[in-house]
């Protein structure tokens, strides 16, 4: 073994930090697109077995929610064991819960304004191409009947756009 390149050598240790799912002990890592290395690692298969049960415990409480919703009675979701004390993992996924909860209730609703909006639209062009070939003094009953039509589409819709309940 030559010394000659001695100063070039890296003789300190380095370590890695993977992150694993299961009961992982070799990992195999991509230093570049073509060169492959393997390492030895460790960790804890909990994780993937409570990850595993946060998911059942979900999809428990939509199906819940859904026999619920279709029955029209509410039924209580799935609650958390009593035994286990919640950490800062339960916070947050209960947070991350919430906030995928928020995030497709706003999509929801977007989705019923565009609708409506659409909707909304083609009924005022229809009322508009029925009032304009319409004479004032002499389609008058003509003219107060679309009217009316006009004030009941704007009413059915007023929920949509300006709802007077809005839960914060």
């Amino acid at each position: 073994m030559s010394l000659k390149n001695k100063e070039k050598w890296n003789v300190e240790f380095s370590r890695t930090y993977f992150r694993a799912e299961g009961n992982t002990s070799v990992v195999v890592v991509r230093d570049s697109p073509m060169e492959f290395r393997v390492q030895q690692g460790s960790n804890d298969p909990s994780a993937l077995v409570q990850a595993q049960l946060q998911v059942s415990r979900a999809i428990a409480d939509a199906a819940i929610a859904v026999a619920g919703a279709t029955t029209g009675v509410s039924l209580a979701p799935l609650t958390k064991p009593a035994d286990k004390a919640a950490g800062p993992d339960d916070a947050l996924a209960e947070e991350s819960e919430q906030l995928a909860r928020l995030r497709a209730r706003v999509e929801r609703e977007a989705e019923l304004r565009e609708f409506a909006i659409k909707r909304l639209t083609a009924n005022l062009r229809s009322i508009k191409a029925q009032i304009e070939p319409l004479n004032t003094a002499t389609d008058k009953i003509m003219i107060e009947r679309l009217l009316k039509v006009l004030v009941t589409t704007l009413k059915a819709d007023e929920m949509i756009f300006y709802p007077k309940n809005v839960d914060k």
